[in-house]
C-alpha cells in the first residue's frame, strides 16, 4: 500500500504507552499525506469490578476515575496533534471499545485505524478478548497495531521465546 491510501486516519486512544506510540505513528503518516484527517477516539468501557464486593458508590467512583483518565489522555493527544499542525475534536464514547472503534471507522470512512496492542498477555486476551485482535478482524479498512518495546518483550516471554 502506498501512503496515498491513508487520507482518513482513526487513532484509538486509551492512555497506554502503545496508544501514545500509535499517535506518533499516525502523525508521521498524516504528515506524509499532507491533507490527511486524524480522528481521536476513546471509549469508556464499564469498569471491571467484583459487584459482590464493590458497592454502587465504588462502581460510580471507578467509572468517574476512568472517565477523567481517558478525557485527560484525549486532551493530551489533541494538544500533540495541534503541535504537529493538525486540528481535531476528540471523541469520547461509552460502550464496547471493540465495536465502537470499528463502527466509528465505518462512519468516518477511515482508510486506516491505528491502535495499540495487542493485549497485555495471553490470559487477558483469552479472558476478555483482545481489542486490537478484534478490530483487525472486523475493521472496514487497514489496521496498524502498534507495539512498544516493553509490549514486545512480554509477548516474547509468554510464547516461550517465539514471536
Amino acid at each position: 500500500m502506498t501512503s496515498d491510501d491513508f487520507k482518513t486516519i482513526l487513532v484509538a486512544i486509551d492512555g497506554s504507552p502503545e496508544s501514545a506510540a500509535g499517535l506518533e505513528k499516525a502523525i508521521r503518516q498524516a504528515a506524509l499525506e499532507g491533507a490527511a484527517k486524524l480522528h481521536l477516539v476513546g471509549v469508556l468501557e464499564p469498569p471491571f469490578l467484583d459487584v459482590a464486593e464493590a458497592g454502587p458508590l465504588e462502581i460510580v467512583k471507578e467509572y468517574q476515575s476512568q472517565e477523567a483518565y481517558l478525557t485527560h489522555h484525549l486532551e493530551r493527544a489533541r494538544e500533540r496533534l495541534r503541535a504537529a499542525g493538525f486540528e481535531t475534536d476528540p471523541e469520547l464514547h461509552r460502550g464496547s471499545a471493540k465495536a465502537t472503534i470499528v463502527d466509528r471507522a465505518k462512519a468516518l470512512g477511515a482508510d486506516l485505524i491505528v491502535i495499540g496492542g495487542p493485549c497485555h498477555g495471553l490470559w487477558e486476551c483469552g479472558l476478555r478478548g483482545c481489542t486490537a485482535c478484534w478490530v483487525v478482524r472486523y475493521a472496514p479498512c487497514s489496521v496498524l497495531v502498534v507495539r512498544t518495546p516493553q509490549n514486545q518483550e512480554s509477548s516474547h516471554s509468554e510464547t516461550g521465546g517465539k514471536k
